[in-house]
């Protein structure tokens, strides 16, 4: 996904790159640091047909799609983090996630990157005997 994206937006007979998704696309040519990916290693994009009948709330349903995938990942030890980066890169670079993904140009979408985390956070509730239920 990574060197389809550098490829995409690197290609010369696009317009010149805004300077902060050139930042970007250099710190990953070098290596130094992924933005836009962050080295998960899957990434998640839902999307709506506006034109059809049937959805009335297209943004909304992909927002709640990925709010669902996201609950249900974190259940079962699968870090998640939106990647609304993807969507700002997308209205700079029309075509980008039709190209990554087959997302048509103009269709909502939301992207979730997933995978194992980075970070072990410590466990901040004390749930051992801390409540007491009594049922009438």
């Amino acid at each position: 996904m990574r060197e389809s994206f550098l490829e995409f937006v690197t290609d010369p007979s696009k317009k010149p790159l805004p300077r902060w998704i050139a930042v970007s696309v250099q710190r990953m040519n070098k290596d130094s640091g992924d933005l836009l990916f962050r080295g998960a290693s899957g990434l998640l994009v839902v999307s709506s047909d506006p034109a059809n009948p049937a959805v009335t709330t297209p943004r909304e349903d992909v927002t709640l799609a990925c709010a669902n995938f996201e609950l249900l990942a974190n259940a079962s030890g699968i870090a998640t983090c939106w990647c609304g980066y993807l969507g700002l890169v997308e209205q700079e670079v029309p075509g980008l996630v039709e190209h990554l993904v087959g997302v048509p140009a103009g269709h909502p979408f939301a992207a979730m990157l997933f995978g194992v985390s980075g970070i072990r956070y410590p466990r901040g509730v004390a749930r051992d005997g801390a409540a007491r239920i009594v049922y009438c």
